[in-house]
């Protein structure tokens, strides 16, 4: 996923509405980084990693949210996967059913 969301806030400075969408390309960016540390993460077993998907889901829900709000077809396609993938980190982070669960992550797998 997070290919596509820098492929997606590549596209829009040359389009020439880059105002409008600083917000949006500043999440889209950082919604990519961060799923892509998740990914490395979750690999190698990281003690983090749940508390990394749980990270993970947050900002994929705000660059969803701001997504949503610009009516082109790449913004929109953005907002679907941002809310996709942030549901899978919330059940990769054991939180699915309890947003405060994040809070409750044991610092190890071995240890939960």
């Amino acid at each position: 996923m997070h290919g596509s969301l820098r492929t997606l806030s590549d596209r829009v400075p040359a389009r020439g509405s880059v105002k409008m969408m600083v917000r949006c390309i500043e999440l889209d960016r950082s919604c990519a980084d961060l799923c892509s540390f998740a990914v490395r993460e979750m690999a190698r077993s990281s003690q983090f990693a749940k508390r990394v998907c749980q990270l993970c889901a947050e900002v994929c829900d705000a660059c969803g949210e701001e997504c949503a709000k610009h009516k082109m077809d790449h913004c929109q396609e953005c907002a679907e996967a941002c809310r996709t993938c942030a549901e899978a980190c919330r059940e990769m982070a054991g939180a699915a059913s309890s947003p405060s669960a994040a809070t409750d992550l044991p610092l190890h797998p071995s240890r939960a």
